[in-house]
């Protein structure tokens, strides 16, 4: 039993069919801190004729996860993308965060990009109106291993409870935002949402779906 399966009932790694490449990678990462308990989602692509770009089938993939953890009544939900990278003390590291983390939480991200923002210069969110924030630093350091997060992109590795299910379900896919901005600016701001700190799960370069580029997101992604 890995230090995951005590964080959350199941877990998800989103992943292309035909990234027969990334799913080997991201089964090493996870075999390396004992955790086998997981299901592979395929995700949506980016399709000729049915107008889906990349952009859209990653918020729909994640969208659909969701679905599906409140569809089978669970009460977390731990997702990976395939291009997850873990730290070397990834285990260490987490199970100290988890004995920080007090009752009543609703996210836990394992790392992102809290410092560099673009791309996004609305004012308020169209739901309700609610200011976004606009700060130098995503992240309020909370204990040694945990961080209460302000904003946080990149959608990586993360774990949903059952408190955000619905509101991901209803504004989602209407939101002009991708799923990790959607998430940076509109969940983050509304729910009890932490990181692991340090970051424990960065993003491997390569060859991009969503914008079918080379990415590398190293630079944006930790502490």
């Amino acid at each position: 039993m890995s230090v995951l399966d005590w964080l959350s009932e199941n877990t998800f790694v989103i992943s292309l069919p035909h990234r027969e490449d990334r799913r080997e990678s991201v089964r090493k990462q996870l075999a390396s801190i004992g955790h086998s308990s997981y299901e592979v989602f395929d995700a949506y692509g980016a399709y000729q004729g049915n107008g889906m770009t990349g952009w859209w089938g990653n918020k729909l993939s994640h969208y659909s996860v969701i679905d599906r953890a409140k569809r089978a009544g669970l009460k977390s939900v731990m997702v990976f993308e395939d291009d997850v990278v873990l730290h070397p003390g990834f285990t260490m590291i987490v199970r100290a965060a988890k004995e920080q983390l007090s009752d009543g939480w609703d996210w836990l991200q394992f790392g992102g990009n809290h410092r560099f923002f673009g791309g996004v210069d609305m004012p308020a969110s169209p739901i309700d109106g609610k200011p976004y924030w606009y700060g130098s630093d995503g992240l309020e350091q909370t204990t040694p291993n945990l961080a209460r997060i302000r904003k946080m992109l990149t959608a990586h590795a993360y774990i949903a409870k059952e408190s955000v299910y619905d509101f991901i379900l209803d504004h989602a896919l209407r939101s002009p935002l991708s799923i990790d901005g959607f998430y940076a600016y509109e969940i983050h701001s509304r729910f009890k949402c932490y990181s692991v700190t340090p970051c424990v799960a960065t993003q491997a370069p390569g060859m991009n779906d969503i914008g079918n580029v080379y990415s590398d997101y190293r630079p944006y992604i930790g502490d």
